[in-house]
């Protein structure tokens, strides 16, 4: 199969960049694509990110790649091209951390015929897509890539994430107060099996019902996890108490903590079953397995915008851009909607709004 796939590949943390290396390794055609700015690339040594202005047509990009049988988007912050609504090809969409802003996800849903949800709790709000367009789809790992290293494990607890909330950070500076922890820092995506891999103990906050693929990761480099509760999907993946630990609150987090690091056969056991199910049962070639069956066999063509009339195909493309912050792609369809003065004016607002948004923010 040929798929152009589109992902954030300026990004080191890209799930793009495990996406294309394991489809190929499937045997599948991968042609990379992004926005023109950003389309430098972290992949391999040697593969190429075709960039394209954020304009482009999927007809020009299926031109240029010699046609395509997917197009597959992982959201955020990748090329969207225009069209979508006339593509002779099926699309798909991976989506993460839609609990953040659930109408932006549901706005670029619209453009796809299958919506991949990372969160199992929130396939559901993707509720203009028939129902068997809209899938859970786990996290996984590559375990090329994701693995236990094998050097000394000395250090008790882990964590890498942002201490994006109060209630998070202040339960991290706890742990650090009284076990030994990695620093506290943004981390490359290549740093982080070697810190897992020193880890007796990865710790797992989520944030509200969803489960993070730090979840994974831990587990594939060989520690043992212990998760705040979520209810996420982790309870049906995985067993509590045999491949994970749960926790109900900060006490119990703590409890738990100082008995698995006093109990260091027990701990390993737990860890050596958590890994052992990880990487047979979640791999992400198992996950891309699943993806590309999926589409296959399930309904075609189910991508809300091939049912919208060309204003609201128009409007919604314009309101992406303006939430993306596309001054100039904005105003590049005014100039093309001169003869519409009606489109013309609603562009030229949208590309206002849009660039007081990016002067707020400091784009």
């Amino acid at each position: 199969m040929k798929i152009l796939l589109s992902h954030a590949s300026h990004f080191d943390k890209s799930e793009g960049i495990h996406f294309a290396r394991v489809l190929r390794r499937l045997g599948h055609d991968v042609h990379e694509v992004n926005l023109a700015a950003t389309a430098a690339g972290t992949g391999s040594p040697g593969q190429l990110v075709r960039g394209y202005p954020a304009d482009v047509s999927i007809e020009e990009l299926l031109a240029d790649s010699g046609g395509g049988d997917l197009f597959l988007y992982l959201e955020p912050a990748g090329l969207i091209p225009v069209g979508l609504e006339r593509s002779p090809i099926p699309t798909a969409a991976v989506f993460a951390d839609t609990h953040r802003n659930v109408r932006s996800h549901l706005l670029v849903a619209t453009l796809f015929d299958h919506v991949f949800s990372y969160m199992r709790n929130y396939v559901d709000v993707y509720r203009h897509h028939p129902a068997a367009a809209r899938h859970w789809l786990p996290y996984g790992c590559d375990p090329m890539v994701f693995r236990d290293c094998g050097v000394d494990r000395d250090l008790d607890v882990a964590f890498i994430g942002r201490l994006h909330t109060a209630e998070r950070a202040r339960i991290i500076e706890s742990i650090r107060r009284r076990h030994r922890m990695n620093d506290q820092r943004y981390y490359l995506q290549s740093e982080v099996p070697g810190v897992y891999s020193r880890a007796k103990i990865v710790v797992e906050l989520p944030v509200a019902d969803t489960m993070h693929f730090r979840l994974f990761e831990a587990l594939f480099c060989g520690a043992m996890l212990v998760a705040k509760r979520a209810n996420g999907g982790e309870e049906e993946l995985f067993k509590d108490g045999v491949h994970y630990v749960s926790v109900d609150d900060e006490d119990d987090l703590h409890g738990k903590l100082d008995y698995y690091l006093t109990h260091d056969e027990e701990r390993q056991r737990i860890a050596l079953n958590g890994h052992e199910a990880a990487t047979q049962e979640h791999t992400l070639d198992h996950r891309m397995l699943q993806l590309v069956k999926t589409i296959a066999h399930g309904p075609k063509d189910s991508a809300p915008v091939r049912r919208m009339t060309k204003r609201e195909v128009l409007r919604t493309y314009a309101m992406i851009h303006e939430r993306a912050g596309r001054v100039e792609t904005l105003l590049k369809m005014a100039a093309a909607a001169r003869k519409t003065p009606w489109v013309r004016a609603e562009l030229l607002g949208r590309s206002a709004r849009s660039l007081g948004r990016r002067m707020v923010l400091g784009w």
